[in-house]
């Protein structure tokens, strides 16, 4: 039956209409037709005519509500309750369209959101697998200072004492067999001091380098080979062996102690005087403030290198002190296209505010670049997960098998859907997977149900209320069905 303040909200929206002048009927033979049209058959018995549209809204409004309603007969225990034929309507309606809007519900809950999960998980995994490189990942970026075991008393001593022996160095060095040594402790026993406090610095610098310290007293290195550091690192290793097998060291080794004492001097004085021009070198960078220990390739966005941008600790201090930061010297890299061999802190503060923009003029143009890539990976991506989904019968669901065993090109008509819609996603489109999922496999792959339109309303009103719980959005989405269900029985005239 039609309640009173139903009844009356509809009167009101007549005058809305008949102000715009549209006018809304139900369409014959549907359910809003039929019920219409048991209350407007009553009501034209009840005014004797269809003169009751120039009636108060108020008497309207009261016919309708008469119109609808039953009688009562008889007196007493023995009244009964006579339904209208809108009752009649309603009743019967209602029975039908509890157990259909029930089984649309199942469905969409049960296996239409089940695939959709399905696909989510498939296609967010595999994103997660795949990293996207950002604009700051083509710079391995690490800071350097000279380990703590250059400024060891002993060291500082023995070093200093090289000082202006440029006619020592001549030309290289023999190895000694070293092979038996493959731990730090080894190392270190080798090439300690004596002194506990130095001989830690050096157990500590060793653990480090550990692989390298090893290859180092095995190998006649190729020097130019080395980087600033390693040349450092090198002949000080080397250099400490040799000492200590001059002062006596027990040496494992079947080479005569005359000609293994020779070898040692050439070495120990060779490093010696190689070490202590390194450190003039290094601390000449230092002074100067430059920036970078070794030279680097040249910057391009469109190539898969990372650039290993090893940075003097001190001079980069001295940088953030003029309030600059790594993004200038990244834009002066891509200022330059340069090795960068010999930029120093001066020169990048010069022009900071300048290097600073460059970065981020490179970086946007390189999230442009990265999106198109970015949105294209997803696209085949969700292309494959999606293709996985449906591969064969046994991934069909009892519904879709349905469909497809009436019609044969059931599921290529889905591909096609699918694909198109891939096809046109944005990188915005991509931020919502779960949307994403949710048009492919409901909106698609199960278009011959009304999953899509209760499955999105939900969707749609979990996001805009937080604390809403998936169950009464059901209900909220089921009743907007509803009255999307009446409104498609409607007909509208703009007169």
């Amino acid at each position: 039956m039609l309640t009173k303040s139903s009844v009356e909200i509809g009167v009101n929206l007549s005058d809305v209409l008949v102000a715009n002048n549209v006018t809304v009927s139900a369409v014959p033979g549907s359910l809003l037709g039929e019920l219409s049209r048991s209350v407007r058959d009553k009501v034209n018995v009840i005014f004797g005519s269809s003169d009751y549209i120039f009636a108060n809204k108020e008497t309207v409004a009261n016919a309708i509500t008469s119109a609808a309603e039953g009688e009562t007969v008889g007196e007493g225990k023995g009244r009964n309750y006579v339904a209208s034929e809108h009752d009649s309507y309603m009743d019967n309606y209602l029975d039908e369209l509890g157990v259909l809007l029930g089984n649309h519900l199942n469905f969409a809950r049960n296996t239409v959101n089940k695939e959709i999960n399905k696909l989510v998980d498939a296609v967010s995994s595999a994103v997660a697998n795949y990293r996207h490189r950002e604009a700051e990942d083509f710079f391995n970026v690490t800071y350097y200072s000279l380990p703590g075991i250059y400024s060891t008393p002993t060291i500082v001593e023995q070093i200093t004492g090289y000082g202006n022996s440029q006619h020592l160095i001549k030309g290289g060095r023999e190895a000694f067999d070293c092979s038996c040594v493959t731990e730090v402790e080894d190392l270190t026993e080798l090439l300690k001091s004596g002194s506990d406090e130095e001989d830690l610095v050096l157990r500590g610098f060793l653990s480090e380098r550990k692989a390298f310290a090893i290859h180092a007293l095995n190998n006649n290195v190729d020097e130019y080979r080395l980087s600033n550091s390693e040349l450092l690192d090198y002949h000080l290793i080397n250099y400490l062996l040799a000492r200590n097998i001059l002062n006596g060291m027990d040496f494992n080794t079947t080479e005569p102690m005359g000609s293994l004492k020779r070898k040692a001097l050439v070495n120990r004085d060779y490093h010696g005087a190689s070490l202590a021009n390194a450190l003039v070198l290094h601390n000449t960078r230092i002074r100067v403030g430059q920036l970078l220990v070794n030279p680097i390739e040249s910057f391009s966005y469109f190539n898969d290198k990372t650039i290993d941008l090893v940075i003097y600790e001190e001079s980069f201090a001295k940088l953030a002190e003029n309030g600059l930061g790594i993004e200038a010297i990244f834009g002066y890299i891509a200022s330059t296209n340069s090795n960068s061999a010999n930029v120093k802190v001066s020169d990048i503060v010069s022009e900071g505010k300048t290097y600073v923009d460059r970065w981020a003029r490179t970086r946007s143009l390189y999230l442009i670049h990265l999106n198109s890539k970015r949105i294209e990976i997803f696209k085949h991506l969700l292309t494959v997960a999606f293709d996985a989904s449906i591969h064969s019968e046994e991934h069909l669901t009892e519904a879709e098998k349905e469909f497809t065993s009436k019609d044969s090109g059931f599921i290529e008509t889905t591909r096609k859907l699918v694909y198109d819609y891939i096809d046109n996603l944005t990188i915005d489109d991509i931020q919502d997977v779960d949307e994403v999922c949710r048009i492919i496999v409901a909106k698609h792959r199960f278009r011959f149900s009304n999953a899509f339109d209760l499955l999105n309303r939900m969707a749609e009103l979990l996001k805009s209320d937080q604390e809403l719980d998936p169950m009464t959005a059901g209900l909220f989405s089921a009743c907007d069905y509803m009255v999307d269900y009446c409104l498609a029985q409607t007909q509208s005239v703009k007169i």
